[in-house]
């Protein structure tokens, strides 16, 4: 850590020890912004790799099989990549990584209403996934803009690269 602080003090003017020690320099602002850019452009460049030329279905799988599957998760990763999908898709989603699970209807409409995208923002719905949260938003990103380049993911994402990194 110590070596990235050296680094982005280097880069910045006047981004001395006071910008790195005072919580109120505004300079502290902009090496964090900077900071949390680059690092998102980092991870949003590995994920690209990963899910590039991939169908939906098989960017679902590969999502699905980076954590370890839970009816929560599963729930969380489904509204974040669909949100406007309904609670019958979300049911079928479950079932078909979870064939075993004993799920009624009410606890599938619960998952449903509990795990929406508007309950729970960006960050912590990867925490909840336990996926990186860039991870679950190239997915969805993915899902309305398949042809989309690095270049147009790195324009598109740049709000939320930026806020998965609350200070």
């Amino acid at each position: 850590m110590r070596d990235i602080s050296r680094y982005f003090q280097h880069q910045l003017p006047n981004a001395g020890a006071e910008a790195l020690t005072n919580p109120d320099s505004p300079q502290r602002q902009i090496y964090l912004r900077r900071f949390a850019d680059r690092e998102g452009k980092l991870f949003m460049g590995r994920f690209y790799a990963k899910y590039k030329g991939k169908t939906d279905q098989e960017r679902e799988a590969i999502l699905v099989q980076s954590t370890r599957a839970t009816p929560v998760r599963l729930a969380t990763i489904y509204r974040s990549i669909d949100p406007e999908a309904g609670p019958g898709k979300l049911a079928a989603f479950i079932r078909s990584y979870l064939p075993g699970a004993k799920l009624d209807e009410a606890e599938l409409t619960n998952l449903y209403e509990k795990y929406s995208v508007q309950r729970f923002d960006l960050a912590d719905r990867g925490y909840i996934a336990k996926l990186h949260p860039l991870e679950l938003w190239l997915v969805a990103f993915l899902r309305t803009h398949p042809q989309a380049t690095l270049a147009q993911v790195n324009e598109a994402s740049a709000d939320e690269r930026l806020s998965v990194y609350k200070w």
